[in-house]
C-alpha cells in the first residue's frame, strides 16, 4: 500500500454516490411511468364507450377517427420508448455482477491482509436468492396476494427513496399477520389445546403466540421441527413487537429497522421451508 494509491473508501463513496444518483433518476422515472399508466387506464372506459356508440354525423365521425389515429401515434411512441429502455435495463442488471465481483475481491483481499477482527461485508436484507424465490413460490400456493405482499417488501425497500424502511416494516408485519391468519384461523385456534380464554373485555381474543403454536403443531409434519418452531413463538412475538417499535413516528433508526426486517424475513423463510403447503 503506497501513499500514491487511492483511498478505497473514497472510491466506494464515489461508486455509492453514482448509484444513488442513478437510483434517484430511476425511482422518479418509475413513479412518472406509474402515474401515466393510471391516466391512460382512466381514459380507457371513455374511449370504449365512444367506440360502441353510434355516430351518424360525418364531422363527428371524423373527430372520432382522428382521435383514434392520435392514440395510435401515442402507442407507437411508447413502443419506441420501450425499445430504448430495454438495453439500458440490461446494463443496469450488470450492476449485480459488478457488485458480486467487488464483494469477492474484497473478501479475498481482507483474508490476506486484514486482521481477524475486521467484520465481513453484510448481505443485503432482501437479496433475491434461491431461498427468497422458493419462499415466494410457497407463499403463492397459500395465497397469491400474500406472495405479492412479500415481493412488495423488497420493491419498497430498494425501489423507493422516501422512508423506505417504514414502508417495508409495514408490509412485513402485514405479511406475517396474513401468513399466520391463513395457517391458524381464529375459530380453529379457539378449538385447539393451544388457546386459553382471556380475562377482560375480549375473552375470545387469539394471541399471536397461540396462533404460532397452533400453526407449528398443525402444519409441520416433523414433530421435532414443530416443537422447535413452537418454542420460538415468544421470540417471534418479541421480534414483531420490535417491528412496531421500529415503526414509531419520527425518524427511524435505519440499522435497527433493517436488522428487524432481516430477522423477520428469516423467520418467514424458515416457516415456509418447514410447513406442508
Amino acid at each position: 500500500m503506497t501513499k500514491e494509491s487511492e483511498k478505497p473508501e473514497e472510491i466506494i463513496d464515489e461508486i455509492t454516490g453514482t448509484l444513488q444518483d442513478i437510483h434517484k433518476d430511476l425511482v422518479e422515472g418509475a413513479t412518472q411511468v406509474g402515474q401515466e399508466i393510471e391516466r391512460f387506464k382512466g381514459i380507457r372506459p371513455l374511449w370504449k364507450d365512444l367506440g360502441e356508440s353510434t355516430i351518424t354525423d360525418p364531422d363527428l365521425a371524423n373527430v372520432y377517427t382522428s382521435g383514434v389515429t392520435a392514440l395510435g401515434s401515442v402507442r407507437n411512441e411508447m413502443t419506441d420508448l420501450r425499445s430504448q429502455v430495454i438495453p439500458i435495463y440490461g446494463r443496469i442488471k450488470s450492476i449485480s455482477s459488478s457488485s458480486d465481483s467487488a464483494i469477492s475481491f474484497t473478501t479475498s483481499t481482507a483474508s490476506f491482509v486484514a486482521s481477524p477482527s475486521i467484520p465481513h461485508a453484510p448481505d443485503p436484507v432482501f437479496a433475491v436468492t434461491d431461498r427468497h424465490s422458493q419462499t415466494k413460490s410457497r407463499l403463492t400456493k397459500l395465497d397469491p396476494a400474500l406472495s405479492e405482499t412479500y415481493e412488495a417488501i423488497r420493491e419498497v425497500l430498494y425501489g423507493t427513496l422516501s422512508d423506505p424502511e417504514r414502508g417495508a416494516l409495514y408490509l412485513i408485519r402485514h405479511a406475517f399477520d396474513h401468513l399466520f391468519g391463513l395457517l391458524a384461523p381464529d375459530d380453529k385456534v379457539r378449538n385447539s389445546p393451544y388457546w386459553r380464554e382471556k380475562e377482560g373485555d375480549n375473552p375470545h381474543r387469539v394471541t399471536r403466540k397461540e396462533r404460532i403454536e397452533y400453526a407449528a403443531h398443525t402444519h409441520i409434519r416433523s414433530e421435532i421441527t414443530a416443537k422447535r418452531l413452537a418454542s420460538f413463538a415468544s421470540h417471534m412475538v418479541d421480534v414483531y413487537d420490535a417491528l412496531n417499535a421500529a415503526h414509531a413516528r419520527g425518524i427511524l433508526d435505519t440499522e435497527k429497522s433493517r436488522s428487524a426486517l432481516k430477522e423477520m424475513r428469516v423467520i418467514i423463510e424458515t416457516w415456509m421451508e418447514a410447513i406442508e403447503t
